[in-house]
């Protein structure tokens, strides 16, 4: 979602017809709790096939669908995370200096070198930013599964109560 996000923030930063209002529409989920908006997309993608019925077309149950739960899962994802992207880039655009940009315009360069030579470079530093968190992030998740699994392998292996309190002690002292 990343390029998708750096378009969507240039359109903001170009203060295009409508910007406000889809800035606004966009920072919706990251200003509203992720557990609620969770709450909320699955309430909506579970009375979408209601909703079908009443108006005479078969609309699939996209969580309990196993053909459309991971990439409904994979959409929501996106979203929250392009909204996130939406509240960081168009500020970091903000911030390029005027005579910079003005400078340009009165050479005449295009909306799209402005993007390329302009904007693109000046955001470079918040874009790898995010991309080391997403690599950080990813490494975590794929160290605490890994714990998840030894910890569930233990506990079924371990038949004492009292071995189990050393293993739990081991893990959580040494381990994590």
């Amino acid at each position: 979602s990343t390029p998708l996000s750096f378009l969507f923030a240039f359109v903001v930063y170009k203060k295009s017809v409508g910007s406000k209002m889809y800035r606004i529409f966009v920072m919706i989920p990251t200003i509203i709790a992720g557990l609620l908006m969770g709450l909320i997309f699955k309430k909506f993608t579970l009375n979408l096939p209601k909703f079908g019925e009443s108006i005479g077309i078969t609309i699939p149950d996209f969580l309990e669908d196993p053909n459309y739960s991971v990439g409904t899962i994979i959409l929501y994802t996106v979203c929250n995370g392009f909204a996130t992207s939406m509240v960081i880039y168009p500020n970091v655009m903000n911030d390029i200096d005027k005579e910079i940009v003005e400078s340009a315009q009165l050479e005449g360069v295009s909306d799209l070198e402005e993007f390329w030579y302009i904007v693109l470079p000046y955001t470079i530093p918040t874009f790898t930013t995010f991309q080391i968190s997403s690599i950080s992030g990813m490494e975590s998740l794929v160290r605490n599964v890994a714990y998840m699994v030894m910890i569930a392998r233990m506990v079924n292996v371990v038949g004492e109560q009292g071995t189990y309190w050393v293993a739990n002690n081991f893990i959580w002292g040494w381990l994590l």
